[in-house]
């Protein structure tokens, strides 16, 4: 599986809020940082998910534009939130491990 196709399912267990499938896809050592947040480990980042997916309704994620290099895949994605109403222009810069677990996640709202 390319870094990009792990970036990929990522976002499709995202949007299906799909815990468990997360918990495989994130190395133990994860650390996540956004414009709200900043976590370290697995166990924290799937904490911070459980409560974003139990405030929010649907979401829904398109990949617009990637970009990927060794360990690195950027991602200009268009999140759309159902509740509350919203749609986020976000850029990912997303670390990819040796062994296909994401190991870290800058995200920036454009």
């Amino acid at each position: 599986m390319s870094k990009l196709d792990v970036c990929r399912d990522y976002f499709s267990a995202f949007e299906r809020k799909d815990l468990v499938r997360l918990s495989n896809i994130y190395a133990d050592n994860v650390s996540l940082v956004d414009w709200e947040v900043s976590v370290e480990g697995k166990d924290k980042l799937l904490e911070e998910n459980s409560k974003l997916f139990k405030s929010s309704g649907d979401i829904s994620i398109e990949l617009k534009k990637s970009y990927q290099d060794a360990d690195t895949v950027i991602c200009e994605l268009q999140i759309n939130l159902d509740k509350p109403k919203m749609l986020l222009k976000v850029t990912d810069i997303i670390g990819v491990n040796n062994s296909g677990q994401i190991a870290s996640i800058s995200a920036y709202k454009q």
